[in-house]
């Protein structure tokens, strides 16, 4: 938010202040008046939480649906809005023809089971993909990189997008081997040609041995325009978000091609050297054509937040949202709810409610509702 001040002028004898009226673009946050929790869903009721054209998100799966070994392709996800809701999971794969499975090993607090990659062979791209064009992307997950063997691959992508022309325009985030100390991203048009490459932090070693939050937001420019966004936020283990790579604005494409095919968990964990060898665990998937959705966080306020949970719309006004509920990691005690709208403005002071294995209290509400 932009602040205009009017600014003194001293004459020598007398202070002068000029006034200015000034527009300003202040658009008021996501404020949330109540909150009803049922075993299923939540309710909220407020003022601007904005525009949403579809409640729910293209994707979002929790993993526990499948049968622990079995290859995730071919199998729906928690709920999808694609082929009217009929869309299955898609794989990307390169080096060998293993997929994707699930996996009920290395859960996270609160999980059933979780997607993996493990990549134990000359094999480097095992990776679940979603084929879908849109201006915008939004996705989060957790992940897990179990590094049980051999050196640490010199070329690793959690996430690669891929476009209509031949693969291109691409964008990726990826790091190194331990000796990388910065996460990379790169925006380029022609294979193997990186030339719109940024750095920030964190590097390799953050990566490895723990559950942490990757999220990011992509929108594409027009060619040969810097109107487009590239961002990435990463939640360590006890430490809040992190804004890790912002790019906006930023070109994403000199050409009339466009993102279409968004492929994440084993995405380029490299062969060379050929002794290294990967498990990578990925939960909780949230894909959307927009930032707007509400999340449950541990902490009274967005940015002091180690752990946030999305919950998936199924309506969504500019005074009420109704999702489904998604506990997810977040322990039982008092929890914080926290609407982000279409520009990534968010309540940065939670509504709290209080979690129990038998209920859950709207702190705000006097009555006791009940929690999955």
């Amino acid at each position: 938010m932009k602040t205009y001040k009017a600014s003194s002028h001293h004459t020598g004898k007398s202070m002068v202040w000029p006034l200015f009226f000034l527009a300003t673009s202040a658009v008021a946050a996501p404020a949330i008046q109540q909150a009803s929790v049922s075993s299923e869903s939540i309710t909220l009721s407020g003022s601007g939480f904005g525009s949403k054209a579809t409640a729910r998100p293209l994707i979002f799966d929790n993993f526990d649906s499948g049968t622990n070994g079995q290859s995730i392709p071919g199998h729906a996800p928690t709920m999808t809005l694609l082929s009217s809701g009929g869309w299955k999971w898609d794989s990307t794969t390169a080096g060998g023809t293993a997929l994707p499975v699930y996996s009920t090993a290395n859960q996270r607090p609160g999980s059933v089971a979780n997607a993996l990659s493990d990549m134990n062979d000359n094999q480097w791209n095992k990776s679940l993909s979603v084929s879908s064009q849109q201006s915008e992307y939004f996705a989060s997950w957790w992940m897990y990189y179990d590094h049980y063997a051999g050196s640490v691959s010199r070329n690793t992508k959690p996430w690669v997008m891929y476009g209509s022309n031949q693969d291109e325009p691409h964008t990726y985030s990826g790091w190194g081997d331990l000796n990388d100390s910065s996460l990379r991203s790169s925006i380029a048009d022609t294979n193997y040609s990186d030339p719109n490459t940024a750095y920030g932090d964190p590097g390799t070693p953050n990566f490895y041995g723990k559950w942490f939050k990757f999220e990011l937001y992509l929108k594409q420019s027009s060619p040969n325009v810097a109107n487009g966004i590239y961002k990435v936020w990463i939640t360590e283990p006890g430490q809040p978000r992190k804004l890790a790579l912002n790019r906006d604005p930023v070109v994403t494409r000199s050409i009339s091609g466009v993102w279409s095919q968004f492929t994440f968990i084993g995405a380029y964990c490299d062969s060379s050297p050929g002794d290294r060898k990967y498990k990578i665990y990925a939960d909780d998937f949230y894909l959307d054509n927009t930032q707007a959705r509400v999340e449950i966080g541990n902490a009274s306020t967005y940015d002091a937040s180690t752990i946030r949970e999305v919950q998936p719309a199924n309506s969504w006004s500019t005074t009420q949202i109704s999702t489904t509920l998604n506990k997810g990691a977040l322990p039982y005690g008092t929890a914080y709810i926290y609407v982000i709208d279409s520009t990534g403005s968010v309540n940065n002071v939670g509504y709290p409610i209080t979690l129990t294995s038998s209920g859950s209290k709207n702190q705000l509400s006097p009555p006791v509702l009940y929690l999955k």
